[in-house]
Protein backbone atom coordinates (compact mmCIF):
# COMPACT_ATOMS: atom_id res chain seq x y z
CA UNK A 1 0.00 0.00 0.00
CA UNK A 2 1.17 3.00 -1.09
CA UNK A 3 0.22 5.37 1.94
CA UNK A 4 1.15 8.96 0.48
CA UNK A 5 -0.58 12.07 2.31
CA UNK A 6 -4.32 11.50 1.37
CA UNK A 7 -4.13 15.55 -0.49
CA UNK A 8 -0.81 14.59 -2.05
CA UNK A 9 -1.96 11.43 -3.53
CA UNK A 10 -2.02 11.73 -7.81
CA UNK A 11 -5.26 9.76 -8.10
CA UNK A 12 -7.74 11.16 -5.09
CA UNK A 13 -10.53 8.93 -5.19
CA UNK A 14 -11.98 5.50 -6.55
CA UNK A 15 -15.01 5.06 -7.91
CA UNK A 16 -16.79 1.27 -8.89
CA UNK A 17 -19.88 -0.55 -9.11
CA UNK A 18 -19.96 -3.68 -6.89
CA UNK A 19 -21.00 -6.22 -9.45
CA UNK A 20 -21.48 -5.84 -13.66
CA UNK A 21 -24.82 -4.70 -12.95
CA UNK A 22 -26.27 -2.29 -15.42
CA UNK A 23 -28.23 -0.12 -12.97
CA UNK A 24 -24.50 0.16 -10.28
CA UNK A 25 -22.50 1.07 -13.77
CA UNK A 26 -25.53 3.73 -14.48
CA UNK A 27 -24.63 5.34 -10.85
CA UNK A 28 -21.38 4.63 -10.32
CA UNK A 29 -20.57 6.23 -13.46
CA UNK A 30 -22.84 9.14 -12.58
CA UNK A 31 -20.72 9.71 -9.57
CA UNK A 32 -17.76 9.43 -11.34
CA UNK A 33 -18.94 12.09 -13.53
CA UNK A 34 -19.84 14.39 -10.45
CA UNK A 35 -16.71 14.04 -8.74
CA UNK A 36 -14.36 14.69 -11.64
CA UNK A 37 -16.70 17.70 -12.22
CA UNK A 38 -16.25 18.88 -8.42
CA UNK A 39 -12.57 18.71 -9.12
CA UNK A 40 -11.09 15.45 -8.53
CA UNK A 41 -8.91 13.51 -9.96
CA UNK A 42 -11.07 10.20 -10.13
CA UNK A 43 -10.31 6.20 -11.20
CA UNK A 44 -13.41 4.50 -12.53
CA UNK A 45 -12.87 0.36 -12.20
CA UNK A 46 -15.19 -2.21 -12.38
CA UNK A 47 -13.21 -5.05 -13.95
CA UNK A 48 -12.15 -8.02 -11.48
CA UNK A 49 -13.72 -8.67 -8.31
CA UNK A 50 -14.02 -6.14 -5.32
CA UNK A 51 -11.13 -7.22 -3.12
CA UNK A 52 -8.67 -6.46 -6.34
CA UNK A 53 -10.11 -3.41 -6.94
CA UNK A 54 -9.42 -2.57 -3.76
CA UNK A 55 -5.81 -3.47 -3.59
CA UNK A 56 -5.34 -2.25 -7.05
CA UNK A 57 -6.24 1.34 -5.81
CA UNK A 58 -4.26 0.90 -3.06
CA UNK A 59 -0.99 -0.13 -3.90
CA UNK A 60 -1.31 3.23 -6.20
CA UNK A 61 -1.92 5.27 -3.06
CA UNK A 62 -6.16 6.36 -3.97
CA UNK A 63 -7.11 7.40 -0.06
CA UNK A 64 -10.27 6.63 -0.17
CA UNK A 65 -12.66 4.47 -2.82
CA UNK A 66 -16.63 4.87 -3.15
CA UNK A 67 -18.90 1.64 -4.00
CA UNK A 68 -22.15 1.31 -5.62
CA UNK A 69 -23.92 -1.83 -4.32
CA UNK A 70 -27.45 -3.16 -4.35
CA UNK A 71 -28.18 -1.43 -1.41
CA UNK A 72 -27.75 2.18 -3.07
CA UNK A 73 -30.46 1.13 -5.28
CA UNK A 74 -32.66 0.73 -2.21
CA UNK A 75 -31.38 3.72 0.37
CA UNK A 76 -29.62 6.05 -2.16
CA UNK A 77 -26.19 5.15 0.14
CA UNK A 78 -23.13 4.42 -0.99
CA UNK A 79 -19.94 2.77 1.20
CA UNK A 80 -16.78 4.81 1.43
CA UNK A 81 -13.54 3.01 2.01
CA UNK A 82 -10.19 4.55 3.85
CA UNK A 83 -7.03 2.70 2.05
CA UNK A 84 -4.81 3.14 5.10
CA UNK A 85 -7.62 1.58 8.20
CA UNK A 86 -9.86 -0.39 5.90
CA UNK A 87 -12.96 1.09 7.63
CA UNK A 88 -15.76 1.73 5.47
CA UNK A 89 -18.67 3.84 6.43
CA UNK A 90 -22.12 4.31 4.62
CA UNK A 91 -23.04 7.94 3.29
CA UNK A 92 -25.66 9.27 1.26
CA UNK A 93 -25.26 9.10 -2.62
CA UNK A 94 -26.06 13.52 -2.37
CA UNK A 95 -23.23 13.50 0.79
CA UNK A 96 -20.47 11.88 -1.50
CA UNK A 97 -18.61 14.93 -2.97
CA UNK A 98 -18.45 16.65 0.49
CA UNK A 99 -17.47 13.86 2.53
CA UNK A 100 -14.76 13.03 0.36
CA UNK A 101 -13.59 16.91 0.37
CA UNK A 102 -13.50 16.65 3.76
CA UNK A 103 -11.78 13.04 4.09
CA UNK A 104 -9.09 14.83 1.57
CA UNK A 105 -8.49 18.18 2.54
CA UNK A 106 -9.99 18.75 6.17
CA UNK A 107 -8.01 14.83 7.15
CA UNK A 108 -11.62 14.40 9.02
CA UNK A 109 -11.60 10.94 10.08
CA UNK A 110 -13.69 8.28 7.72
CA UNK A 111 -15.86 7.02 10.88
CA UNK A 112 -16.73 10.79 11.29
CA UNK A 113 -18.71 10.83 7.65
CA UNK A 114 -20.92 8.23 7.37
CA UNK A 115 -22.70 5.12 9.71
CA UNK A 116 -19.93 2.45 10.00
CA UNK A 117 -20.05 -0.87 8.09
CA UNK A 118 -19.94 -4.35 9.95
CA UNK A 119 -17.04 -6.01 9.35
CA UNK A 120 -17.19 -9.04 7.66
CA UNK A 121 -13.63 -10.95 8.23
Amino acid sequence: VLKLPRYLAPIEVAVFPLVQDERLVRIARELYNRLVEAGFYVVYDDSGSIGRRYARVDEIGVPIAVTVDFETIEDGTVTLRDRDTWHQVRVSIDNVVSAVRRFIYEGVRLEELGQPVQDSR
